[in-house]
């Protein structure tokens, strides 16, 4: 049990021994984090393993930031070309979510980066010719005033003269807008988002550098606070149907389909997506989480033609009305049934927001597997479409989901609320690492060591007592001579967290 500053003194500051066996210590709790942080598997991007690890080393970002972003811009590119399926009755959208979780400055942006900066290539590629389109149609609109205006005139001409009224001719009416190609949006109403879809019905990425005030302004535009209840439906890729004041018919869209992706700080995450009432949102994201990284200067730099030219081929993939179904294989459907069991066997060790996600899982599985088919295809050049999903892409897919996903999901939605006293001993098991304390003191560390958010006593000494919890201290009270009064809060560092970091290196 956790020592605690309430406790009493005779007891928090008993003697103990310390020249004798010492316990390996908990190195964990250097990374903030309750829970160990999984390793990705790079492979299962194939092609693009190798550029992935130089795109995160050359924005000196952690690569499973740029890898998760990846992901879910091949989604969104695909959108609703193509939707995947184990077997009759079941189909899922080419739609994700997924939220970088880390504190400020551990690259999440940069990571974004290294992915988004093709995409905008693209999307300006595609927006090439929307100036001429447009001064056609104002052209366009221009004639059809005038043949308006000319109709008029006929038909009041033949309304006097008693005369069959003229029809109205096809050039009188008013030509169709241009849409403007958006791939990405970043901030958009309920009803902005509406227009975007309807010129953009293959779907788009909504873009966040920090999900925390996207969350909090849900409902800020409407009302009846719908627009969380939106976000949830965008990411299921079905019919919507908007209905609004002044409005004399609803606003459809067929397949609402809008991936999200952004950042968020881990006490944010906690607070805001991981808070209140379990309305299903914060299940259908993917969480990452990765180790920080110290700053270094990139020596390496990636290639976005890469990068661009695998889009250029994804977003070329035929877009009709409906989507087009890519059935799993016979045998990839079994090994999809397995692992569905596997998953199902560990409800009974999960509760709350993490059994609603592991729900969600089987789903996000097939997304997964779908994107990583593409992606492949997409970097061959001169390769055939894929007709299917292989037993390689879902056994890929479900290698992501429990070696990596799922366990970064446990981290993130325990390690995100973490008590405040474990916070602070992670602070200071951090000083205590970069200044090789082998002995402290806790009225020295509160008042002459100015380390940040441990200013009291009460918040040094709860920290304190995680840390010997964690076996990286050991109580050595002691009293200056042989006077009475009160003990000297002395603690000796647990020399084994040197052999610790020695090991791992």
């Amino acid at each position: 049990m956790n020592a605690s500053p309430n406790v009493p003194n005779n007891i928090i500051e008993m003697a103990v021994p310390y020249s004798h066996q010492w316990e390996e210590p908990d190195m964990q709790i250097l990374d903030g984090h309750r829970f160990p942080t999984p390793e990705l598997p790079i492979h299962v991007f194939g092609p693009l393993s190798d550029w992935l690890i130089k795109a995160a080393a050359s924005k000196n970002a952690p690569v499973e930031y740029v890898a998760t972003t990846l992901l879910v811009v091949t989604a969104s590119l695909i959108g609703n070309s193509l939707q995947v399926s184990p077997w009759l009755g079941w189909k899922e959208p080419s739609i994700m979510a997924a939220a970088l979780v880390g504190l400020p400055s551990s690259g999440k942006s940069p990571a974004m980066d290294a992915i988004m900066v093709p995409l905008r290539f693209l999307e300006t590629e595609l927006q090439s010719d929307y100036s001429s389109q447009k001064k056609d149609y104002e052209l366009k609109l221009e004639v059809a005033k005038n043949e308006k205006q000319l109709w008029e005139k006929d038909v009041k001409e033949a309304i006097e003269k008693k005369r069959p009224k003229p029809p109205l001719p096809d050039s009188a009416l008013d030509p169709e807008m241009p849409s403007l190609t958006r791939l990405i949006i970043n901030d958009a109403t309920i009803e902005a988002m509406w227009l975007r879809l309807k010129q953009n019905p293959r779907g788009v990425l909504n873009v966040r550098d920090e999900l925390a005030g996207f969350l909090e302004n849900m409902g800020r535009y409407s009302s009846n606070g719908n627009d969380r209840a939106f976000w949830i439906e965008a990411l299921g890729g079905r019919k919507y149907i908007f209905d609004r004041k002044n409005q004399t018919e609803p606003l459809v869209i067929e397949h609402l389909n809008v991936s999200l992706l952004g950042g968020i700080q881990p006490d944010l995450l906690a607070n805001i997506l991981l808070s209140g009432d379990d309305d299903g949102l914060a299940a259908r994201f993917l969480y990452v989480w990765p180790k920080e990284l110290p700053p270094t200067r990139p020596n390496t730099v990636s290639d976005e033609q890469v990068l661009l030219s695998v889009f250029r081929r994804i977003y070329n993939i035929p877009f009709e009305e409906t989507p087009k179904t890519l059935m799993l294989t016979p045998e990839a459907a079994d090994t999809f049934q397995n692992f569905r069991a596997e998953l199902y066997e560990l409800k009974s060790e999960m509760n709350g927001a993490l059994l609603g996600h592991l729900v969600k899982l089987n789903g996000i599985t097939l997304k997964i597997a779908l994107v990583l088919e593409i992606l492949w295809w997409a970097s061959i050049p001169g390769s055939s479409q894929p007709e299917f999903i292989s037993n390689d892409a879902i056994e890929s897919a479900q290698e992501l989901i429990t070696t990596f996903f799922l366990p970064m999901a446990r981290k993130a939605f325990g390690d995100a609320a973490l008590p405040e006293a474990e916070k602070n001993a992670t602070t200071l098991a951090r000083w205590i690492h970069k200044k090789r304390e082998t002995t402290i003191n806790v009225r020295h560390l509160y008042k002459k060591a100015r380390i940040a958010g441990l200013a009291d006593s009460a918040t040094v000494n709860a920290a304190v007592a995680e840390l010997v919890e964690l076996r990286w201290l050991e109580p050595k009270h002691t009293r200056a001579g042989d006077t009475p009064g009160r003990q000297k809060l002395d603690y000796i560092v647990n020399p084994r967290i040197w052999e610790a970091e020695t090991s791992d290196k």
